[in-house]
């Protein structure tokens, strides 16, 4: 009895286990994709191969470079909570800056994101369609 049981929890892990990956998508998807689609990637775990764009109030993967809202995401690699800026403290300005100039080096260039997506509306003033954040890796596309 003890034999079937621990076949049962066996079984019951790998499900389990089976039901979260299938959560999560290995393949790269483009930004085109994500937009077509949004429902049925909203709130999983993506990659995504896109060109990102790194400026103030536009922070933004895009599928070809200079392709306009419509065509991009926004994009959010703050990776902890800020304040209002009035009531930032020294150590949230230092992590800002920090991760902000880690992604510096990324734009205009075509990066590989491991990371949330969310439908929109979202980014500055909600002007995007959806978001990518929770970001767990970046690196230049092969």
């Amino acid at each position: 009895m003890r034999y079937f049981g621990k076949i049962i929890s066996a079984v019951a892990l790998l499900a389990s286990a089976g039901c979260v990956s299938s959560r999560n998508v290995s393949q790269s998807l483009s930004i085109d994709q994500l937009l077509a689609h949004p429902s049925k990637f909203d709130g999983r775990a993506v990659v995504v191969v896109a060109y990102a764009n790194i400026e103030f109030e536009g922070d933004e993967l895009c599928d070809v470079p200079s392709a306009g809202r419509e065509g991009c995401i926004w994009l959010t690699y703050i990776d902890g909570p800020l304040k209002h800026w009035q009531d930032e403290t020294e150590q949230d300005l230092a992590r800002y800056k920090a991760v902000e100039e880690k992604w510096r080096a990324f734009h205009g260039k075509r990066v590989l994101v491991h990371g949330t997506f969310n439908r929109g509306p979202s980014g500055h003033f909600g002007m995007y369609l959806g978001e990518i954040n929770l970001i767990t890796e970046v690196k230049l596309a092969p």
